[in-house]
């Protein structure tokens, strides 16, 4: 009777502790930034009020405006911090591609300039790849 009476408070505990965890909010996903068919980075942390996967999908619809400009090229990437203690900003020729947060850096655990000095490597290779690839660049 003790033992039948230890398992149905065992399992009486297992589902109260199941029904915590299930009640508890879910972390965001990440948001995987693609481009060319490379991988560019994850952001693990939301930003201007947008999550890690809206982050993305902006960086993608940001990529689509750039890779129409034909005068633009992997060679006009540049890191900008728009004022003292700002956090970078990626940017591709006139165009704001991301701005590296602090959030973005601690998930990462590196500085937000070194993480954007990756990003922007990143970004140099996937870019060079997506342009070779345009059906109109091709003669």
């Amino acid at each position: 009777m003790k033992t039948i009476a230890t398992a149905v408070m065992a399992a009486l505990a297992a589902g109260l502790v199941a029904a915590a965890l299930a009640a508890q909010p879910k972390s965001q996903p990440g948001g995987e930034v693609i481009l060319g068919g490379k991988l560019l980075w994850i952001f693990r942390a939301s930003a201007g009020g947008k999550s890690p996967g809206e982050r993305a999908d902006a960086c993608v619809s940001r990529s689509v405006e750039i890779l129409s400009d034909p005068a633009v090229t992997e060679k006009d990437i540049k890191i900008v911090v728009p004022k003292k203690g700002a956090e970078p900003q990626i940017q591709v020729g006139k165009y704001l591609f991301v701005t590296v947060t602090m959030g973005d850096a601690k998930a990462n655990k590196i500085d937000p300039m070194g993480l954007a000095k990756m990003w922007s490597k990143n970004l140099s290779a996937a870019l060079n790849i997506a342009r070779v690839h345009r059906p109109e660049e091709k003669h």
